[in-house]
């Protein structure tokens, strides 16, 4: 057992680098530490093409009707993602630290059509009032999630969901006014640890009953 493990991360580190180069360049599996901590920002790390994988074929199809936001966006793995694997909707990332803004940006140079920009997700209002769907791997700390909720709450005009990725703070939105979870899955990654994540959608609509 233990070295089929091994042979099956060995297997996934060759298909991150494959990935990660085939349009971003460089490769975007290492783990940093935010320069922001002390505003709530978590490492820089890239999501697992595993879970995107699981999330993105099972819960979550997109339509050319939806705009994706990756809050925290790092250094833009999960929009090259989306992009190789012809995503109809329109993508976006929002990212605090502006050297790996830089980083995200340059990596998407050749895909038409991606926004990042560098800042607080909490100033950011007026990407509230477009987005659909938000994507997260755990970006902040809880009480910056739970400042996020209530920007949401206020902000979005429309129904969107949420993809929670490693949702260590997913239980804020249980029995909340308009949140309903659509699903969540705690799954072993071949050649790795386990994963979790949740998928919520959110009516404002339900917040004026």
């Amino acid at each position: 057992m233990k070295k089929e493990k091994s042979f099956a991360g060995w297997l996934y580190s060759l298909r991150t680098r494959w990935e990660d180069r085939r349009l971003g360049g460089i490769s975007v599996e290492e783990t940093k530490p935010s320069r922001f901590s002390a505003l709530g920002a978590e490492a820089t790390q890239s999501s697992d093409y595993r879970c995107l994988d699981r999330i993105f074929k099972k819960h979550v199809p997109l339509t050319k009707e939806d705009v994706l936001l990756d809050v925290g966006c790092g250094e833009g793995r999960v929009l090259t993602y989306l992009y190789l694997h012809k995503a109809k909707c329109r993508l976006m990332g929002v990212e605090l630290d502006p050297d790996v803004t830089a980083i995200a940006q340059k990596r998407v140079e050749n895909c038409p059509g991606i926004e990042i920009r560098c800042a607080n997700i909490l100033e950011a209002q007026d990407l509230m009032q477009q987005v659909t769907v938000y994507y997260l791997f755990n970006p902040f700390n809880g009480k910056i999630f739970s400042k996020f909720v209530a920007a949401l709450e206020k902000q979005v005009p429309h129904p969107i969901r949420m993809v929670y990725l490693f949702d260590y703070y997913a239980a804020y939105l249980d029995n909340r006014p308009g949140w309903t979870k659509l699903a969540g899955e705690t799954f072993q990654r071949k050649g790795g640890e386990q994963a979790t994540y949740s998928i919520y959608r959110f009516d404002p609509s339900a917040l004026n009953k």
